[in-house]
């Protein structure tokens, strides 16, 4: 079973041709291929900075919202004791008429 000498130098052609497409796009894989890299480290950079980010958003929402309570509870316990109106007025008033004694 011999093939012809025509099909063995077409099959050769097409394996050479092969061979030579190769390595003219084997630059153009290495390029793709350190590009790749790149973006890649760029990727997991930013990945590392997002998380960074999402743990200090979640230490500061924590901070307000324990700054939050903490105003709603001194705002609860300085309306739950009403001013003594009548003191504070004697006292102004007090002090209106020192003040006007001092400056005659």
């Amino acid at each position: 079973m011999k093939q012809p000498t025509g099909l063995r130098i077409a099959a050769f052609l097409l394996i050479a041709a092969a061979i030579v497409s190769c390595d003219k796009s084997k630059p153009e894989l290495d390029k793709a291929t350190q590009e790749l890299k790149e973006v890649s480290s760029q990727r997991d950079n930013l990945k590392m900075q997002l998380e960074l980010s999402e743990g200090k958003l979640a230490e500061a929402q924590k901070r307000i919202s324990a700054l939050e309570a903490a105003a709603q509870a001194s705002a609860a316990a300085t309306t739950a004791v009403p001013p003594n109106t009548k003191e504070g007025a004697k006292g102004k008033r007090a002090k209106s008429k020192r003040s006007h004694r001092k400056r005659l």
